[in-house]
């Protein structure tokens, strides 16, 4: 009888520990960036693609990534900041939504420039 309510005891211990101390959620911090959010970069424009309304100019980053950043007068109107032509070698600073490609390539529709 005596081993019987130590045994009780304990097991009734233990679920009182268990549900006290239950898993704790970690919370996660994400490193990816969402994409559509804006994104800000900087570094040296490397290639110039003219377009109807602007041009796409590939950047690569101080963090040595590649970006593709649509530079055109609507977007940069719309969002009342001043157009620039960029040339290649130049230093760039650029805000806008950003997406991927299925090829991983990141895309900017630039809607700030500095």
């Amino acid at each position: 009888m005596k081993n019987i309510t130590i045994i009780a005891l304990c097991l009734g211990i233990g679920i009182a520990f268990t549900a006290c101390c239950g898993s704790k959620k970690v919370k996660q911090t994400n490193t990816e960036l969402n994409e559509g959010a804006p994104l800000s970069i900087r570094g040296k424009v490397t290639e110039i693609e003219n377009g109807k309304d602007g041009y796409t100019a590939t950047v690569k980053s101080e963090a040595n990534k590649t970006y593709k950043v649509t530079i055109s007068r609507i977007n940069l109107e719309q969002s009342k900041s001043a157009y620039k032509k960029y040339a290649i070698g130049e230093q760039i600073s650029v805000t806008g939504e950003w997406w991927k490609d299925t090829e991983g390539n990141i895309y900017i529709k630039a809607t700030k420039l500095r």
